[in-house]
């Protein structure tokens, strides 16, 4: 394989490296990188011709005039800098493939190539991203070698295109290098997880490219939530530690609106606190009422502060400096993170607080759009009037929303431009947003208060990872109710909804999402504490196996003792067992470092049996001695012929051909039939080395 070849093959992979780079570039869409995959398939036959580059002086103007392009491009269509970034160099390097001849033009283009990387890794969290940095490693290393042997070959042949000979490597240079280069990550993902780190994860990134979700900001109009429910875009995921699978239904709550004026949702109420937590641990309630349900959220950068919990957080665990918490149990950041959050949550997912109402909040809580039909309220007394106390007025009109109205996602417009009186009276469908706010309105006219809880419901759960992936689509709208003597209960009018989705989703998609999952978990959000755990439970179990084979030691002791006692010769027997398992490793031991030097396995047996013919004549090989030295001492031809080949064949790895065996041969009988000097025997007066 020639020199070129051996470039252009380094060249190329680090093409593909920055190509995947630029695909990994969410915001860039596919046609572009299919037209510069295309740029640069081009430019192949024009490097294997090695035709000559254009002047650098065009090259030059080229890049300025694509830099005025994308610079416009940028301003023009408001595009992330990361996107135009990624454009701009991925046209360089195609560019710059059509002018590589000087040492200095690959350089340049790996540069380029590293930069797509740089912008790849600020724009996702793909583990695809792992293997396009083993792909760039191995090519650097590949182009480092070739480089460095292409300008030293220049200088010493005094010529700038002087190259080195063809033959000089081949395909096993690439694969040798590439399996140490391997074998060296791995070895370098083992030092990620022991090197200590800080507190927060080491690839967490801000971003403004983020899930946008509805029903989490102060104010939610009627019908906004409809569009999100036909996304799939993932928006967190959930495990649950030492519960496995979580309980069903499952509501993680995010906001309780409590202000309704016939079009939409709003919070009138805002009773915030700031509460500050200790080393990130932030207590929100009272002693807990109950068990508590632990979970280890993740969320993707979503464009809201709120923190989504199973229920009515109780303890929220996380890498924050400090929470707002209102009246209603919602949890929020100060400001929107703009990157993935995690952290750990206990809440109590038991339907009733147990909470007392203040009058204010009572009367807040009752009040009615000022033009809301009066048949709303005539079917609400209609549905609740065999009902005997709260609980049975509310789960009467939740009763009649769930059996008498039909769920879509599309529902038809109404006639008169009321949404509650339209979806009760003329419609009579519609998604979760209709149920709820014609639950909360219906419970206010019978004289209960009520509020709208926006959050998500279920989700998926992942069995191969053991986790809950929740999607846009699980977005979700339920009503909780005040009751006397029980507090807030949640009640959910909606009926059973539509398939998920997801619910017909691949094992190979679980899967995927799996490996996405433990990417997220063990190298984008890995942190300190996450550090700290893993060793705590690297500890326990270390310690559960050391008190295990304790216990077992123990017990076969106790057995043996207890045979030899009853049996007369247990216990000796063990002992006798013991003794010779260690006598066997002695004499193994002893065999093998007292080995006569040459006796090895690895020594031809011609050789070995040369040595035995010398033996015999008074000449043994000496432990100190080489077979050079022997040859020396001993004075014969025979013996030095014989010890060219050997050291021919076990220091050169030359294999000796069929004749040269033959001689070989013919040289050890002729040293047997042949007498040695006794002058330089083992031991003799004359020898120095003895």
């Amino acid at each position: 394989m020639s020199f070129h070849a051996c470039l252009l093959i380094t060249t190329y992979v680090m093409t593909a490296a920055g190509l995947a780079a630029l695909m990994l570039v969410e915001s860039v869409g596919g046609g572009f990188v299919a037209a510069v995959a295309a740029a640069c398939l081009a430019s192949l036959p024009v490097n294997l011709r090695r035709r000559p580059p254009l002047p650098g002086a065009l090259w030059n103007v080229l890049a300025l005039v694509l830099f005025a392009v994308f610079v416009s491009f940028h301003y023009a269509l408001s595009a992330s800098l990361i996107d135009t970034l990624a454009r701009f160099l991925a046209v360089l390097m195609a560019a710059k493939l059509f002018d590589m001849s000087a040492a200095r033009d690959y350089v340049l283009l790996f540069v380029l190539v590293l930069f797509l990387i740089l912008s790849a890794a600020a724009s996702t969290v793909s583990p695809a991203f792992l293997a396009l940095l083993a792909l760039f490693v191995i090519g650097a290393i590949w182009a480092m070698i070739l480089l460095n042997l292409r300008r030293d070959w220049e200088e010493s042949a005094r010529r700038p295109d002087a190259e080195p000979p063809p033959g000089l490597l081949g395909p096993s240079f690439f694969l040798y290098t590439a399996a140490l280069t391997c074998a060296c990550l791995v070895m370098t993902m083992g030092l990620f997880f022991i090197l200590p780190r800080m507190a927060a994860g080491f690839f967490q990134t801000r971003t403004l490219d983020t899930v946008k979700i509805s029903g989490f900001s102060d104010s939610v109009e009627l019908g906004a939530m409809g569009p999100v429910k036909l996304d799939d875009t993932v928006v967190m995921r959930v495990e649950f530690p030492g519960l496995g699978s979580p309980p069903a239904p499952l509501y993680l709550r995010g906001r309780a609106l409590d202000t309704f004026d016939g079009r939409q949702w709003s919070e009138a109420l805002e009773q915030r606190r700031l509460v500050r937590g200790g080393n990130g641990r932030f207590r929100l309630a009272g002693a807990a009422q109950g068990a508590l349900l632990a979970q280890r959220i993740v969320l993707e950068p979503l464009e809201t502060e709120t923190l989504f919990a199973a229920g009515r957080a109780v303890v929220v665990e996380g890498r924050f400096k400090n929470l707002w918490v209102d009246s209603k149990g919602a949890v929020r950041l100060p400001s929107p993170p703009f990157s993935r959050t995690e952290y750990r949550v206990w809440s109590r997912p038991v339907n009733g607080d147990g909470s007392a109402l203040a009058r204010n909040e009572r009367r807040l809580y009752l009040e009615l759009p000022r033009r809301l039909s009066p048949r709303v309220a005539g079917l609400a007394r209609t549905v609740t009037a065999d009902a005997s106390g709260d609980l049975e007025a509310a789960s009467a009109i939740r009763r009649h929303l769930t059996e008498n109205y039909r769920y879509t996602l599309d529902p038809a417009p109404g006639p008169t431009g009321d949404p509650v009186g339209d979806f009760l009276f003329h419609t009579r469908e519609g998604y979760c947003e209709h149920y709820a706010t014609a639950m909360a309105v219906m419970l206010r006219t019978v004289g209960i208060p009520s509020r709208l809880v926006t959050g998500f419901l279920q989700g998926r759960w992942n069995e191969y990872g053991d986790y809950l992936v929740v999607r846009n689509s699980d977005a979700h709208t339920w009503v909780e109710a005040y009751i006397e003597g029980a507090g807030w209960m949640r009640f959910d009018p909606t009926p059973g909804q539509a398939p998920a989705p997801d619910s017909g989703v691949s094992t190979l998609a679980l899967l995927m999402d799996s490996l996405r999952w433990r990417w997220i978990k063990y190298v984008v959000t890995y942190s300190s504490a996450d550090q700290l755990r893993a060793a705590a439970g690297l500890e326990r179990r270390a310690g559960s196996m050391l008190g295990s084979l304790r216990t077992w030691l123990k017990g076969l002791g106790a057995r043996a003792w207890g045979a030899g006692e009853g049996a007369g010769g247990g216990f000796p027997v063990t002992a006798a067992l013991s003794t010779a398992a260690v006598a066997a490793a002695a004499l193994f031991a002893l065999r093998r470092h007292g080995r006569p030097a040459g006796a090895g396995g690895d020594t031809p047996a011609y050789y070995r049996e040369m040595l035995r013919v010398l033996e015999k004549k008074g000449f043994p090989r000496r432990p100190s001695e080489t077979p050079s030295e022997l040859a020396a001492r001993c004075g014969s031809a025979h013996v030095r012929a014989v010890t060219e080949v050997f050291e021919a064949h076990r220091y050169g790895g030359v294999e000796p051909p069929a004749r040269v065996m033959a001689e070989v041969r013919r040289r050890i009988k002729g040293l047997s039939a042949s007498p040695l000097s006794s002058g330089k025997r083992q031991g003799g007066r004359r020898d120095g080395g003895s």
